[in-house]
């Protein structure tokens, strides 16, 4: 299994080296070593990425996860962030995941981020349009709470940006999950509420609902199957789906604790965690 993965790793690598010297130009490639060191070095850009379709970037980002991978294993699971457009899909390997009362290592090259978020574990591998026949009670077990954790790597002007953000993975670097939560009444979007305490108790951001226009969290997971059908991935079991963010991103340069608070209907969870410079 080990060796197959490996194989399929390699060669993926040579697939992608070739599609991006394809483009006539050492751009993209250039701006795939940019990329690689910056997220390796945890630094932000000194410029800003060249304007590349997002197809290429999409290259960049998977030739990223695999240079990546030596230290933080395979994909296995997705951000997927409806807040841009086009929609936004960030890798998350299995090392990036973490559990409350974790110690992240900070970085003094780029701003911290953290935002809140609700998470999904798929129990059934799920492809495109498989998932459209099927009910969200029967392809996710638990609803997760969760708190995203990233490196600000862009400039200013791109980190809005949905192709420069898949460039650099959207700067993801843990995420910390809480207690699943089963049983969910999926209907109760009023009954979803979060937010992130800093020092002093202080709010420093906070969520209502689910993530997207719609509380519908089963469009939303079919919505993500159907997208990473496109890029030529699928979801499998056990991998976790990050339902997009809540609320506003919360700066972490200063704070060293962080306690979030996660309400489901009658369900209350906790995550709490240090950030260590």
């Amino acid at each position: 299994m080990l060796r197959t993965a490996r194989s399929l790793v390699i060669s993926l690598g040579f697939i992608l080296a070739a599609t991006l010297t394809s483009h006539g130009s050492e751009a993209p490639r250039a701006a795939l070593e940019r990329v690689i060191e910056a997220y390796a070095s945890r630094t932000q850009l000194t410029s800003e990425l060249p304007a590349f379709d997002l197809q290429t970037m999409v290259e960049i980002q998977d030739y990223l996860a695999l240079d990546i991978g030596r230290d933080y294993g395979l994909v296995s699971g997705y951000l997927f962030d409806r807040a841009t457009q086009p929609l936004l899909i960030g890798l998350l390997l299995e090392n990036m995941f973490s559990s409350t009362g974790a110690t992240l290592q900070a970085s003094a090259g780029a701003n911290q981020v953290v935002f809140l978020a609700w998470a999904v574990r798929i129990n059934r591998d799920l492809t495109y349009p498989q998932s459209e026949g099927l009910s969200l009670e029967a392809v996710v077990a638990e609803l997760i709470p969760a708190v995203v954790f990233l490196d600000e790597l862009l400039p200013a002007a791109q980190r809005t940006q949905a192709a420069a953000l898949t460039a650099v993975n959207l700067g993801l670097r843990y995420v910390v999950l809480g207690q699943p939560i089963t049983g969910v009444d999926w209907s109760a979007a009023g009954g979803f509420h979060s937010e992130i305490l800093g020092p002093k108790d202080a709010v420093l951001s906070e969520g209502v609902g689910l993530p997207g226009a719609s509380s519908d969290a089963g469009a939303l997971v079919r919505l993500a199957a159907e997208h990473l059908h496109n890029r030529g991935r699928s979801l499998r079991e056990g991998d976790v789906v990050v339902l997009g963010r809540l609320g506003e991103g919360a700066l972490l340069n200063e704070a060293r604790k962080v306690t979030a608070r996660f309400q489901a209907g009658r369900d209350e969870r906790r995550i709490v965690f240090a950030v260590r410079p």
